[in-house]
């Protein structure tokens, strides 16, 4: 009997370690409020050989209606800064940093009066991500971001 709950362990234990594991082409998409600007500043930054990872960009929290898949991420975790979220899947996980732009104090308000985003702030998330998109797990906060957050999302049932 014991042995066969070692078993059973054993079995999930390798199914959720290859979960974590990215699978497929390597991908990296920018999506969200500013992502013209941040977009050519990351190619620098990527060298396209991790993962898959998508980048939203946030002017406000409401903007999460449009994008419902990562409202269930988020879940009221994604404010106040960059917020790393590991998403485990069967077919591999896959990361999202949400940045909240608005932990920025130009970020937001530059977008809002109809411009781009400071190059600060490009320069400091093109950093940040490409850190985040380099690493296999947790990197340490760059001092240029407000805060700095990571969690593990399970998939439903778990």
């Amino acid at each position: 009997m014991k042995w066969r709950i070692c078993v059973a362990l054993t079995c999930f234990a390798l199914i959720g370690a290859a979960s974590a594991l990215p699978r497929g082409a390597p991908q990296l998409e920018v999506i969200g409020d500013g992502a013209p600007g941040l977009q050519p500043a990351l190619g620098a930054q990527v060298d396209g050989a991790h993962g898959q990872m998508s980048v939203v960009l946030l002017r406000r929290p409401e903007s999460l209606r449009h994008l419902p898949d990562v409202a269930r991420l988020c879940r009221g975790r994604c404010e106040g800064g960059l917020t790393v979220l590991w998403e485990l899947r069967l077919t591999g996980a896959r990361r999202v940093v949400a940045v909240d732009l608005r932990a920025f104090p130009d970020g937001a308000a530059a977008l809002d009066a109809g411009g781009a985003l400071p190059a600060d702030v490009v320069t400091c998330l093109a950093k940040a991500i490409g850190g985040q998109w380099a690493a296999l797990w947790v990197v340490p906060a760059d001092p240029c971001l407000p805060r700095q957050r990571w969690a593990v999302v399970l998939p439903y049932g778990l």
